[in-house]
């Protein structure tokens, strides 16, 4: 929590005390949204293929799994950057943005509860999965519009 709330801190013009109680009820808020509409445990790391922590894991070694081909299905996350950025290239190479290729209505995803014109949060995926829906939803339980991304798994 301590790198998150520094980070968050820095971002959003408060202190580390603030950002880091921000951070913890963004936690508890997710966590009971997870656990209400999917019915899961978000701490259970057999529902993630892979999971990035951007504080020991840098892009660059992120990008030396994909060479590697330690490759998830899935790649999704706020990145805090658009799309059209090549700062993602080394982990989404080969993949698909799934709402470039089938989204539905206003695709911006930040800030909560009033969108700016950007989509920062993101779910790109190989050609092991097919995207047949993708779209943007408010929600209370994030500062950011919720990406949500519907797949079909390919034979």
């Amino acid at each position: 929590v301590k790198f998150r709330a520094e980070r968050l801190a820095e971002r959003m013009g408060v202190s580390v005390r603030t950002a880091r109680r921000a951070a913890r009820d963004l936690d508890r808020r997710r966590n009971q949204f997870e656990r209400t509409m999917y019915r899961i445990d978000p701490a259970d790391p057999h529902n993630y293929d892979l999971v990035i922590d951007s504080e020991s894991l840098t892009i660059a070694i992120a990008a030396e799994l994909n060479r590697l081909n330690f490759r998830p299905d899935l790649v999704g996350g706020d990145f805090n950057t658009p799309p059209d950025v090549d700062v993602l290239e080394p982990i989404t190479i080969g993949m698909k943005d799934t709402f470039a290729k089938v989204g539905v209505g206003y695709g911006a995803t930040c800030v909560n509860p009033y969108p700016c014109l950007v989509r920062i949060d993101q779910i790109h995926c190989l050609k092991t999965v097919t995207p047949t829906r993708s779209r943007v939803v408010a929600t209370q339980n994030s500062d950011h519009r919720m990406l949500i991304s519907d797949f079909t798994r390919n034979p």
